[in-house]
């Protein structure tokens, strides 16, 4: 992180997925952070829904 110009860069995405190729599998919904260029992603949160 930047430091001593009050700015922060930081990206978040925000990404759904579905199991296999099954349609009516339950989507899985993760944010990925990172916390400037170069640097990697990381997962901040992630949460599975169930299959109706």
């Amino acid at each position: 992180m930047p430091s001593g110009t009050g700015r922060v860069d930081i990206e978040v995405l925000q990404v759904q997925v579905r199991l296999g190729l099954n349609p009516r599998s339950g989507l899985t919904t993760m944010e990925l952070v990172r916390d400037g260029p170069g640097s990697g992603w990381r997962l901040r949160a992630a949460v599975a829904d169930t299959a109706a």
